[in-house]
């Protein structure tokens, strides 16, 4: 890939992109998208990618392809989501620790 006459590899084009895709979300977004707040809600979803992934790494070094780790992931946390927000409401606290209880028996 070329830009502007100079040879782009491979990781050079996706740098390109990130650095289009951050002007257009700053232009877009405005200071909220640089903010503190952002930059928590990344680091605190990312882990759970990393784990995600870790777990795709397995299956895939084993010499099988298993996407269902990333479908169950989903679905246990739309669960976990919906149990936290629907069944007892107010007692958020409460029912984490009695859903962590469940997990942890359930294995």
């Amino acid at each position: 890939m070329t830009v502007a006459g100079v040879r782009v590899g491979v990781n050079g084009g996706l740098a390109l992109l990130l650095l289009a895709l951050g002007v257009t979300f700053s232009l877009l977004v405005g200071e909220r998208f640089y903010a503190a707040s952002t930059l928590r809600s990344m680091a605190f979803q990312l882990p759970e990618l990393g784990i995600l992934s870790l777990a795709m790494m397995i299956t895939l070094l084993k010499g099988g392809l298993n996407l269902s780790i990333v479908a169950t992931a989903n679905l246990s946390g739309l669960t976990m989501a919906w149990c936290l927000t629907t069944l007892v409401p107010g007692s958020e606290g409460l029912m984490w620790g009695f859903w962590q209880i469940v997990s942890l028996l359930a294995g």
